[in-house]
């Protein structure tokens, strides 16, 4: 528009409001004599605005100022006007409608000298984005603000300052987040009651979202054929045609609510099928709007609009979960899952369902034990009624001396559509004793592969750390002479490396469980079902077993250790986090974040209860509360406590076990004369570099190989502020006592240098060559010499059959000398759990 057509604009704009100042000038000044003065007009002007007029945000800022020759500014009065495609005109500017009086665009009035405008933005296809495709096009819209200044007799500026400017926006974007299962190459299955929901965006707009939102539903028929759309194709051919922004069938606008779930609408009882029998397809469409009144313009299949027909088969997917027998998940009614457990074994369930992958939504839940028939509503069964609350959610915690029991739990969703799962359990008969096998082997040690331990027999050593060796070990000493009568090793061993199954119901057929082992490997001894759940968290029915039915015999490097490798409280890579060793089960301890990256484990840390009480994790672990632990360390751990030292802080070469010898207390309370030895040293043929008949005394930097993750029991040798208490029996006494004591190469090698008179041994840093955590300096011996290695669990003694202790050997029976470690298994066997023994 020329200029000359807005100066008058403004004038006309302004006339009343001048005309009112003239006639309200200043009066006449009686008291000093003279004529009358007029009140001289303010002046305004518009000091600063956005740089490029021509397309600004549609949040803009702009300054001025004002100026009054015979008085001072009181303030200011404002309008901003929305101009047509022409240009501003009078039209835009009036404050009155000249023809009603109605107010049109009111003056307002303001004191500050700077002001923050949102503005419309409304039309679409910006003309300088015309190259650019319909959806790239920015709204705009031009405006013009109107600035006038207020002198301290009331005086308007007669030629308000005024600046005209083109504001643009990005319009919202909006697509349909609910049902979350949406497949944008199909058409959608929705259930007859659907509920359906829309998220959107605005990207240059603070908040990030729109304002409002409309939809609209309708039958999927072209307009111009007649004919249903039930294709993909079918829709983009037609969706200028039968989506309409001008179609009266569109909601009223509604607030873009911050909540998912308050941005859903819910269709009812919506017809599936026509009289003819055929389905009918539908359309849902939304449609979003910015703060500057723009809108989202696309029509994209399954994005912007939803094409679906009614589907009664969709049901909720319900997923029940037990903290030690896992998840199962089914959608529908036939969903059954079968457990064996153990006898007392506890069992908390929990479940969840959602229907959102269809558009349903989750009604309420329920669940029942040993429900005869769960379409009966009425069935003693059924522990609670439909509902949603906490105890919909999950069941107490239970547990089963004899029988076959089941869960029942439902869904169902606001269509009266269920699901339903039932978990069976198969509780496990525990034989009497006399009908029981005498021993079952679990060889869980990882060894077909091995290439450790080399003899010395040739060019090409054999590697002794092998399956097949260890095989003949064991087929010596529980099968030949002196072995156990009865023991058949085909039935009555279990390979895990070979992948045998092996469970609950195994294990009980047998008085005696001699299960060996080897850190991380490809253990068993979690006792679990699913190989998903967390290390710490796992069922371990070796304890109903000891605590019910029989003996067992846990023996290996790392045997104790094997139950929680690594601590899952903090992953930071494969395997989890290392422990600060020793762990100490009584501790509230937990992540040290201090070490290595903050990725150590001091301790199991506290946990919540159901009722919000705080525990100790610690003592809930299957080493305290089955085989009666307070503590347990490796002699090379891979962290030790302190965080600053590691594994070289205690060199094998010096820590790695040499011998076991018999603590004195248990020789004098169960052993005749001429048992097994004293002292057993490793086998010759494994340790041939340094065996005790050389004359040759080994050399402490000489590599040794063996012993690195054998375990002492309930003792602190890294002198962790916070010690173990040891647990107690009823009677008082300790539950854990000593069978067998480490002695370690460096003492071994140290005391065969005092026997040949050479008292000053070392004459070398034993810091360096052993590990600054290896040695106790007041004693001038190992930190371990002497320490338990091999212990008598009492803990669960007092309820099983025969009211043995279990045994826990830290250490590999392979290892040491073949002929008497033999001597060891064969009284442990027979003189100490009276198994039968061959002659």
């Amino acid at each position: 528009m020329h200029r000359f057509y807005r100066t008058i604009a403004l004038v006309l704009a302004s006339a009343p409001v001048l005309l009112l100042a003239v006639i309200m000038g200043c009066a006449p000044d009686t008291e000093l004599g003279g004529g009358p003065l007029l009140n001289a007009m303010p002046d305004t002007r518009i000091t600063g605005m956005p740089p490029v007029l021509r397309q600004t945000d549609f949040i803009v800022q702009f300054y001025w100022t004002g100026s009054d020759p015979d008085g001072k500014i009181e303030g200011f009065e404002w309008k901003m006007a929305t101009n047509g495609l022409d240009g501003i005109s009078i039209r835009d500017t009036l404050t009155y409608d000249p023809a009603t009086g109605d107010t049109l665009n009111p003056w307002r009035f303001t004191t500050v000298t700077d002001s923050m405008f949102v503005v419309s933005a409304d039309s679409s296809s910006f003309p300088v984005d015309e190259d650019l495709g319909l959806q790239d096009q920015r709204f705009y819209q031009y405006h013009t603000l109107l600035v006038r200044s207020v002198d301290d007799d009331g005086a308007v500026d007669p030629t308000p300052a005024y600046i005209t400017f083109t504001s643009t926006t990005i319009a919202p974007s909006i697509y349909v987040s609910f049902p979350t299962g949406i497949l944008k190459e199909q058409f959608f299955r929705a259930p007859p009651t659907a509920t359906l929901g829309w998220t959107g965006e605005d990207s240059d707009f603070e908040i990030g979202v729109p304002t409002k939102v409309r939809y609209m539903l309708k039958e999927a028929v072209d307009p111009l054929t007649g004919s249903s759309i039930e294709t993909p194709q079918e829709f983009n051919a037609a969706k200028d045609r039968v989506i309409l922004f001008s179609d009266p069938t569109w909601s009223d606008w509604v607030p873009y609510l911050p909540n998912s779930e308050d941005r859903r609408v819910v269709f009812q009882d919506i017809t599936a099928k026509d009289q003819a029998g055929d389905w009918i397809y539908y359309l849902f469409a939304v449609q979003a709007q910015d703060t500057a009144g723009a809108v989202s313009l696309a029509k994209d299949y399954n994005i912007n609009v939803l094409h679906f027909r009614i589907d009664a088969t969709k049901r909720p997917n319900l997923e029940v979960c037990e903290k030690f027998l896992g998840c199962f998940t089914k959608s529908g009614l036939s969903g059954k899952r079968e457990f064996d457990i153990a006898q007392g074994q506890p069992l908390k369930f929990n479940w969840a369902a959602n229907a959102s992958y269809y558009g349903g939504e989750l009604e309420a839940l329920r669940y029942g034990w040993d429900v005869d028939d769960p379409d009966n509503d009425s069935d003693p069964g059924w522990q609670v009624s439909w509902g949603l609350s906490d105890l919909h959610r999950e069941s107490q915690e239970r547990s089963f001396s004899t029988g076959q029991h089941w869960l029942t739990v439902e869904a169902i969703d606001n269509s009266g559509l269920k699901s339903r799962i039932t978990i069976i359990l198969n509780v496990v008969p525990v034989p009497e004793p006399s009908t029981q096998r005498p021993l079952l082997l679990i060889d869980d040690v990882s060894d077909q592969a091995s290439n450790a331990w080399p003899d010395d027999g040739s060019s090409n050593p054999d590697p002794l750390d092998r399956d097949v060796y260890r095989d003949d070990f064991w087929y010596e000493a529980l099968f030949l002479s002196g072995g156990v009568d009865g023991f058949v090793p085909l039935t009555d061993t279990v390979d895990t490396e070979n992948g045998a199954p092996l469970s609950y119901r195994d294990i009980v057929n047998y008085r005696v469980v001699l299960w060996t082992t080897k850190f991380s490997s490809t253990t068993l001894l979690h006792a679990k079902f699913d190989p998903s759940i967390d290390l710490l968290d796992k069922f371990v029915w070796l304890a109903p077993y000891q605590q019910n039915v029989g003996n067992l015999i846990l023996a290996g490097s790392g045997a104790v250790m094997n139950f929680h490798q690594k601590a899952p409280l903090l992953r930071g890579g494969a395997g989890g986090t290392p422990w600060e060793l020793p762990v100490i089960y009584e501790t509230s301890e937990g992540i040290d974040s201090d070490c290595q990256d903050g990725r150590a484990a001091i301790g199991f840390g506290e946990r919540e209860d159901v009722e919000g009480n705080d525990y100790l994790y610690g003592p809930t672990q299957y080493p305290y509360t089955t085989l009666g632990l307070s503590m347990v360390d490796q002699l090379q751990p891979e962290l030790i406590y302190g965080c600053s030292v590691g594994a070289m802080e205690r060199r094998r070469n010096c820590v790695g076990t040499k011998a076991i010898f018999v603590d004195p207390d248990f020789k004098a309370d169960f052993l005749d004369a001429g048992a097994f030895p004293d002292t057993i040293y490793v086998d010759e043929d494994i340790d041939w570099k340094d065996n005790i008949h050389q004359e040759i005394i080994p050399d402490i930097y000489d590599t040794y190989a063996f012993g690195a993750q054998h375990e002492l029991y309930n003792v602190n040798i890294a002198n962790r502020p916070i010690n173990a208490t040891p647990q107690q029996l009823p009677d008082g006494s300790e539950a854990i006592k000593p069978m067998f004591r480490i002695y370690t190469r460096y003492d071994y090698v140290k005391d065969r240098h005092y026997a040949i008179g050479d008292t000053l041994y070392p004459e070398f840093d034993v810091g360096l060559a052993c590990g600054r955590m290896a040695l106790d300096l007041g004693s001038g011996r190992t930190r371990m010499d002497g320490r338990p290695i091999g212990v008598m669990s009492y803990f669960t003694a007092a309820t099983k059959p025969g009211g043995k202790a279990d045994i826990i050997w830290g250490f590999d029976p392979y290892l040491l000398d073949r002929q008497e470690i033999k001597k060891v298994i064969h009284w442990t066997l027979g003189e100490y759990y009276g198994l039968p023994v061959k002659n």
